[in-house]
C-alpha cells in the first residue's frame, strides 16, 4: 500500500436536497466540469494531512488520527479485496507481472471507512501541485519495486534524491513509500 493515499472532495456540501449532482461526484473526470469545482481545495484534491487537520478542528472530543482510525482499516479491506481474488489477478500465472490498483473508500457520518471500489486503472490526472508532487514519487517507487529485482539499475537511481536541507547540495536517498501489508508467507 502507497504510504501517501489522497482524499478527492466534491463541490458541494452533501444534501439530499440538493440537485446538483456533483454533490454525489468526487470523480476528478466528472467534478471538473461542474461550476464550483475547486471552490474550496484547489483540484478538489487534497493529502491525509489536510483530512487530519479537519478532523482535528471539526471534531476534536474524538481524538480521531487518520494512521490510527482510517489507515488500519484501509489496509484491512486491501487485505480482505486481495483474499478474495487473488486466484483471479495472474490466472496465467505469468512471472514478473504487476498492476497497480486504486482502491476508492468513503468516510460516514460516524467515521466508519467504507470501500466504495477498486480499480484497475486508477485515474493519473493531475489537478494540483500536491498530486503533481505525490504522482512521480508513487511511479517512481513502483517501478523500483517491479523492476529493480528482474533489472537491477547499473548505476544507484537518481530520482529517489532528495535534498536534506533547502539550498544545499547534500542529498539523501528518501525510502521507498509503499508498505507490504500482506504476504503468503507473513508480513515482514
Amino acid at each position: 500500500m502507497y504510504r501517501n493515499g489522497y482524499l478527492r472532495t466534491s463541490s458541494d456540501d452533501y444534501d439530499l436536497e440538493n440537485g446538483n449532482n456533483y454533490v454525489h461526484l468526487t470523480n476528478n473526470c466528472l467534478q471538473k466540469y461542474g461550476e464550483n469545482y475547486g471552490i474550496h481545495e484547489d483540484g478538489n484534491t487534497v493529502g491525509f494531512h489536510v483530512l487530519q487537520a479537519f478532523l482535528d478542528h471539526n471534531f476534536p472530543q474524538y481524538n480521531l488520527k487518520v494512521e490510527e482510525h482510517f489507515i488500519p482499516r484501509m489496509k484491512d479491506l486491501i487485505i480482505d479485496t486481495f483474499n478474495a481474488t487473488k486466484n483471479q489477478l495472474n490466472p496465467n500465472r505469468r512471472k514478473n507481472c504487476f498492476e497497480l490498483l486504486g482502491y476508492d473508500f468513503l468516510i460516514d457520518e460516524d467515521f466508519r471507512l467504507w470501500l466504495i471500489e477498486v480499480n484497475t486503472n486508477p485515474y493519473f490526472g493531475v489537478p494540483n501541485t500536491f498530486i503533481a508532487d505525490l504522482l512521480p514519487k508513487m511511479m517512481d517507487d513502483l517501478l523500483d519495486l517491479v523492476l529493480d529485482p528482474v533489472y537491477p539499475p547499473e548505476k544507484e537511481p537518481q530520482t529517489r534524491y532528495q535534498m536534506k536541507t533547502e539550498g544545499t547540495e547534500e542529498r539523501v536517498l528518501r525510502p521507498n513509500d509503499f508498505e507490504l501489508i500482506y504476504s503468503e508467507h507473513g508480513v515482514n
